[in-house]
């Protein structure tokens, strides 16, 4: 295998897409995974002493995305996306853990602080 030059890491196309077949909701929802960027803001919340709501929605808002890639909530969403039924909210917050390499369990040991 050959070492990867800085190039050929700013071209990688490493951000992937899943659909998730949502049945209570009667179809499917594309999600990504997280970037970087989206990982350590979370982080940072998780990590400082501010309140910092809940980090699974905040996952869903910027994770669950339209077919031309953007964004498919808004943070206005939230109020009436956390009403929505616990289990395919779960459905897709474990989905966008697992593409993006993090763990269930530490996000929601981290909403327990």
């Amino acid at each position: 295998m050959a070492f990867l030059t800085l190039d050929a890491i700013k071209e990688a196309d490493d951000i992937k897409n899943q659909t998730v077949v949502i049945p209570e909701w009667g179809g499917d929802i594309l999600i990504k995974s997280m970037s970087g960027r989206l990982r350590s803001n979370l982080e940072q919340k998780i990590a400082s002493n501010a309140p910092h709501g809940d980090i699974k929605m905040l996952i869903l808002l910027n994770c669950c995305i339209n077919e031309d890639g953007s964004r498919m909530f808004k943070d206005s969403d939230k109020s009436w996306l956390t009403e929505k039924a616990a289990a395919p909210l779960e459905t897709l917050f474990v989905a966008i853990c697992k593409m993006s390499g993090i763990g269930v369990d530490a996000v929601e040991e981290a909403e327990g602080n």
